[in-house]
């Protein structure tokens, strides 16, 4: 099997880098938490090439803020094949993860967050899947990249 690549990172270059610490194989789940103006954690569950199930984050803010939402992708047999969302400033936070628009293999769409503040991404995979993300990450989701495989 060969070895997922990755693709971004989309935001700005503050808070901590967060990345995997095993082989991503797929998604099982992704939790976005999002405020009234932005991203600010993403948490999610993949599994290695053994079926293993890894849970990473939530990377970013405090999700148990009671300003914050968090809305739960169950991928179960599917995947990711799109990602797109908008990055950039929103008050005094500079060039943060402002939305996020994820589609599956069956057509579903889940959007969070502001898709009107900000620069554009998209990513659609043509061949393959999102396994798995990478990111910077502080009070906000900074930053966001994808593992594809």
């Amino acid at each position: 099997m060969q070895r997922p690549v990755k693709i971004g990172h989309w935001g700005g270059t503050g808070g901590q880098p967060c990345d995997l610490k095993q082989t991503p194989h797929r998604l099982v789940r992704v939790i976005v938490y999002r405020n009234a103006c932005a991203i600010t954690a993403i948490e999610f569950t993949y599994a290695d090439s053994k079926e293993h199930h890894h849970d990473e984050g939530p990377w970013g803010g405090d999700p148990d803020n009671d300003h914050t939402r968090a809305e739960v992708i169950e991928l179960h047999s599917g995947y990711l094949k799109e990602i797109s969302g908008t990055h950039g400033q929103v008050g005094s936070m500079h060039n943060i993860i402002t939305s996020l628009r994820f589609v599956t293999n069956t057509n579903k769409v889940y959007t969070f967050g502001q898709s009107n503040i900000g620069t554009p991404f998209k990513v659609p995979i043509q061949d393959g899947k999102i396994v798995g993300f990478f990111e910077r990450a502080g009070d906000y989701l900074d930053s966001l990249g994808i593992y594809c495989a």
